[in-house]
Order: C-alpha cells, then sequence, then structure tokens
C-alpha cells in the first residue's frame, strides 16, 4: 500500500438531462500541487438509474422555481432543470463543508435561452430517509466496485470512511420461520430509516453467491448484530453458525454489540451466556410494541440507555 494520502473521493454526473447510464467518480491526492483530479466512470444498472431519478425528482421540487413573466402580453413560465450533482463520499466538499452533502447544479429555461442558478447544497441531515437510503446506495455501489484498488494504492484508514460504507449491524433469524423472517425485515427496515446500515440475508445475498462467504463477511464487517431469537432459532443449522460466529466476535471484541430480540420466546429459554444482556421482546408481527421494542434496539446501538434523564 502506498503512504499516500488521498484528500476525497466524490462521483459526480453533468448534463444530467440525457439520462446517462453511468456515474462520473473522482479522487484528488493530499500531497499533489497543483492538485490532480484522478477520475473515471461506472455504469449504473436499472435500478440504481431509477435511485437516481428519484434524487434529481425529489430535488428539483426543494428549489424554488423563477417567477414568471410577460413578454409582448404573453405571460413566460421559465422552469428549472438539474443539471448536475455532486456528491461527496470521503473528504470535504468544494465548499469546504464536513457534513455529508450532495450540490445539485440548476440551469433555468426560457423559450428561447437558458441561465446559470446558484444551485442548492442539500445536508444528509436534512434529508428524508428514502433520499438518504437512495445516495447511500449508490455510494456503495460506487465504493464497492473501486474499493480494493483505492485500498491498495493509498493510505486510507476506515476511521476516514463513512460508517454506512464499513459498518452495518447484522440481523440473524431462523430462515424458514415466516413469522421471525416478516419481523427482521420491519426491524432492518426500521434501522435504516434512521440512517443505520443493515445487513440482512435476503438484501445482501444474490442468486449464485457463496452462502458462507457472504455471511462471513457481513459478521466481519459488522459493529452489531440484533439476533431475533424464536424457540425454533437454534434448529436452523444457518442461525446456529451465524449465533456462534456472532457470539465469538462477542467475546473477542469488547465493543461489539449483540443483543436479542425475542419474538414470541420466553426468556428463560435463552441459552446461558446470553441470559445477562437486556433484551427486546414481542410477540408475534401484530405486537403493539413492536416501535417501542425497536427503539430500545436503535438507542442500543447509538450507545444509549432505555432513556435518556430528563
Amino acid at each position: 500500500m502506498s503512504d499516500l494520502p488521498l484528500k476525497d473521493l466524490a462521483w459526480s454526473i453533468s448534463e444530467v438531462h440525457k439520462k446517462s447510464d453511468s456515474v462520473h467518480y473522482g479522487y484528488r491526492l493530499k500531497v499533489l500541487k497543483p492538485e490532480h483530479w484522478y477520475s473515471s466512470n461506472i455504469y449504473l444498472d436499472k435500478q440504481h438509474q431509477q435511485y437516481l431519478e428519484k434524487i434529481i425528482s425529489w430535488s428539483v421540487n426543494q428549489i424554488e422555481p423563477p417567477p414568471t413573466y410577460k413578454i409582448l402580453d404573453k405571460i413566460i413560465t421559465p422552469f428549472l432543470e438539474i443539471d448536475s450533482i455532486y456528491r461527496v463520499i470521503i473528504g470535504i466538499d468544494m465548499q469546504g463543508n464536513k457534513e455529508k452533502t450532495y450540490k445539485v447544479g440548476v440551469i433555468i429555461r426560457h423559450p428561447t435561452e437558458s441561465e446559470g442558478h446558484p444551485g442548492k447544497i442539500f445536508y444528509d441531515d436534512e434529508l428524508p430517509a428514502e433520499i438518504i437510503e437512495l445516495l447511500r446506495s449508490i455510494d456503495e455501489l460506487i465504493w464497492i466496485k473501486i474499493r480494493s484498488d483505492l485500498i491498495r494504492r493509498f493510505d486510507l484508514s476506515d476511521d476516514e470512511l463513512p460508517i454506512y460504507l464499513t459498518n452495518h449491524v447484522f440481523i440473524a433469524y431462523k430462515s424458514g420461520n415466516e413469522n421471525s423472517e416478516k419481523i427482521a425485515k420491519r426491524l432492518g427496515e426500521f434501522l435504516r430509516a434512521r440512517k443505520i446500515p443493515v445487513w440482512l440475508f435476503p438484501w445482501r445475498v444474490g442468486w449464485a453467491d457463496s452462502i458462507t462467504k457472504e455471511e462471513e463477511q457481513g459478521i466481519a464487517g459488522s459493529f452489531a448484530a440484533v439476533i431475533c431469537y424464536t424457540p425454533d432459532f437454534l434448529e436452523g443449522k444457518t442461525a446456529r453458525e451465524e449465533y456462534g460466529a456472532l457470539l465469538a466476535k462477542k467475546r473477542e471484541d469488547p465493543d461489539f454489540k449483540a443483543g436479542l430480540f425475542l419474538i414470541g420466546c420466553n426468556h428463560m429459554l435463552v441459552p446461558p451466556f446470553m441470559k445477562d444482556y437486556l433484551w427486546a421482546e414481542i410477540t408475534d408481527l401484530e405486537d403493539q410494541r413492536f416501535e417501542e421494542e425497536a427503539i430500545k434496539i436503535y438507542r442500543g446501538l447509538l450507545g444509549l440507555p432505555l432513556e435518556s434523564p430528563k
């Protein structure tokens, strides 16, 4: 690995109206003066193209439209068009913002000409959860395709990367238990809506993937785990193997959190090692306590107690 430090990594799209099937990504090094921008393209699959269209559609609706005017008693209504998108994955953006942002470039279209517009910067902590997830999905796609090359070539530590690119919550459940599967998905959606990345089998493993390899990588890349524990949990071979691997990681890494989400299961049935750890609990998918218990899990993942002092 080179000792060259990476300054930033970003992706962008210009001439958005042409609906390109690729994004431009680039990075700069801290040590080169003048700075040189190394860049290339990555193609988007249809799903990520749809994500991008949703981001663009949402963005244009957040910008105040230009006023109408008259020419020879005819009312002219100019319209806004998103011309470019710029998103930083690592480092700070061109305006010096350390917070995660994306910027849209805008053009105002008139009947016979166009004019520039200052555009707008959107901060992640101000965005709807859906838009954040769409942006982060594109971030992740780009990172997955280039990470091995960047890590091999540059001095890049995990603490420089957004947590959603390097760490996630691993959710384990017994396959074949329909109630458990649905609750695991619901919990995953609950956490993702609150900006916590999730590893869940059907969301991460595809056809012809090695199940063992994907699960091992999922556990290795997790900072915490939620075990959706049902009375039949340990009867499942995969569930039992995941449980063992998660507990092993918990023993080895004092910062790793692994807790139980009991689903229709008496706490007395929990294996001895986990009985001392505070758990969350519901009876089934219809249990009205789901939100309350999911918040308990969410706070725990953030390192918070059940309640904050008033």
